[in-house]
């Protein structure tokens, strides 16, 4: 799997990338059976080496970018939502962090069942809410989630491998992502997001191969 060449876009997806791999590796030399199942569970049996490829609707993906940025024009100072839940959760903070580091536009990443704890009283008509979800156990959680969102009439923008029609709402926007195993997940939904990142720091014109004030490496304490 390949990464985006930029420099501010973090090597999120290859690091998720290189888990597998190294439970396959280590699958290789232990003669314990469980080791071996999970690495069967998990996909990486026979794999190594092998490379997958994702494609997304772009115009879905632009959507979501002008939206973060007519948001950002008439507030000035806020930016995006972004709700995940259990392992999306911190794809959501991913999210929001590209999104700050390479755009200079604010926003924050919440576990969605904190949404009434504060980040509620932000959402009004206009601001974009992106929500990471796949379709496993917890979907219907965030689902509830999403309707609260809904009914104060933010602009809901659903990253996920269900149907549109079953966030039971109206969405702004819909990215749909290939369903896989829920190991591999993360790996999957870090593309959407970090392309909205990179679009929406095109857009705004920002230096995205020299973000400001960010160092990959830390020289002082």
């Amino acid at each position: 799997m390949s990464v985006h060449p930029r420099a501010g876009l973090a090597a999120a997806p290859e690091n998720l990338v290189d888990l597998p791999r190294l439970i396959a590796a280590y699958s290789e030399q232990t003669p314990d059976s469980a080791v071996r199942e999970q690495r069967v569970a998990f996909g990486t049996s026979g794999h190594r080496g092998s490379s997958f490829k994702l494609s997304f609707n772009s115009a879905h993906v632009l959507a979501v970018v002008q939206a973060v940025c007519d948001y950002r024009a008439r507030v000035g100072t806020t930016g995006p939502l972004f709700l995940g839940r259990d392992t999306s959760y911190p794809l959501a903070m991913e999210g929001a962090l590209k999104l700050k580091e390479i755009s200079y536009i604010h926003a924050e990443g919440y576990a969605a069942g904190e949404l009434k704890h504060g980040p509620i009283a932000l959402i009004d008509e206009n601001m974009p809410v992106i929500v990471v979800a796949p379709n496993d156990d917890l979907f219907e959680k965030t689902v509830s989630n999403m309707q609260e969102v809904a009914a104060r009439g933010g602009q809901i923008v659903l990253i996920s491998n269900a149907e549109e029609g079953a966030a039971g709402c109206k969405l702004a926007s819909h990215i749909q992502v290939p369903t896989a195993h829920e190991f591999t997940n993360p790996i999957l939904y870090a593309v959407p997001i970090q392309l909205i990142a990179y679009h929406t720091a095109v857009q705004m014109g920002t230096d995205v191969d020299q973000p400001r004030n960010l160092a990959k490496s830390v020289t002082v304490e």
